[in-house]
């Protein structure tokens, strides 16, 4: 099979069904992992009518070229539903998961913040306003 780091079976798995499976140096299966849950279509149209385009500071890509990023990873037990999700086109996907870069609320909850890998956010001059599920 396919072999991943975790990084990029986090990437891959934050939009997808995916079960994994460790097996040792001899390619013995030792564990099998649950399945993790993709996100529905409804939950998926919510959070493209909401975000519009990719959510990653600056970006413009449609709404049809991302993937939706669970901002607390599912692994992590983060939940699959409209508060922890936003779209991530795949460029800024893998910069969140491979490169350090991190997507939260801004403290009002009004929109999604980009944080650099230092912790600093990325300020942009005009912020999209974001419909904020109650």
């Amino acid at each position: 099979g396919l072999w991943l780091t975790g990084l990029a079976r986090q990437r891959l798995s934050c939009d997808a069904i995916t079960q994994s499976l460790t097996v040792d140096a001899g390619g013995i299966p030792l564990r099998l992992g649950r399945s993790a849950r993709v996100v529905p279509p409804a939950l998926r149209r919510v959070i493209d009518i909401r975000d519009r385009h990719c959510a990653f500071a600056g970006c413009s890509a449609p709404a049809m070229w991302c993937q939706g990023h669970h901002m607390t990873h599912w692994e992590a037990g983060g939940p699959t539903d409209e508060r922890n999700l936003v779209l991530a086109c795949g460029f800024h996907h893998r910069a969140i998961h491979e490169r350090g870069f991190t997507l939260r609320w801004s403290p009002d909850g009004r929109q999604v913040q980009t944080l650099r890998p230092d912790g600093s956010v990325i300020e942009i001059r005009e912020s999209r306003p974001v419909l904020v599920p109650q």
